[in-house]
């Protein structure tokens, strides 16, 4: 998706009227957007006295999204099931004389299932609706890295090159958020 796209999609779902609901038996869905991030950038290096240098060309991106579904077990308390989904890529270059002579590539996926606990507070304000919220994730993922360097010694011009995978990563996270909108 364009950024444009995604910036639309965001807009009308931020734009949506929504009347909340806090009674018993009501459920609620919802989703968070977390770690969402793009960074490219190039660094010139050069050294005191020399001719010599390199540029050094970063790219990363990462996404993490989690859907949550959940029921008022009580009038302004909720309980629910979150699902995680996280990418993230990321390459590094270095180059000198237009020739890249390093690059490091690396991508991990993981998942996630939990639960979270949410209580809503009782406020004055129609627009204001606080909140405090426990989460528990438990999940997996994976990734890969591969790269290149060329160099020369004595012995002359040489490539070094490797590929790696991960498997069997896995995590648990918690946290306690908070709102006052």
């Amino acid at each position: 998706m364009t950024k444009k796209t995604v910036f639309a999609a965001l807009l009308i779902l931020l734009s949506l009227n929504v009347f909340p609901q806090f009674n018993k038996g009501d459920k609620m869905v919802g989703a968070s957007v977390t770690g969402a991030n793009f960074t490219s950038g190039n660094t010139d290096f050069s050294f005191p006295g020399s001719a010599l240098g390199y540029e050094a060309k970063s790219n990363s991106f990462a996404l993490n999204v989690i859907p949550s579904y959940g029921w008022f077990i009580k009038e302004n308390t909720a309980v629910g099931i979150t699902l995680n989904a996280g990418i993230s890529n990321s390459k590094v270059s270095n180059i000198q004389n237009g020739t890249t002579y390093t690059q490091n590539k690396s991508s991990q996926f993981n998942a996630a299932v939990g639960g979270f606990i949410r209580n809503f507070f009782k406020s004055k304000s129609s627009t204001m609706l606080p909140f405090v919220q426990g989460n528990l994730n438990f999940g997996t993922g994976s990734g890969t890295s591969d790269g290149f360097l060329f160099s020369s010694d004595l012995a002359g011009s040489f490539k070094e090159t490797y590929t790696g995978k991960s498997s069997g990563i896995a995590f648990l996270r918690h946290d306690i958020d908070r709102s006052i909108f």
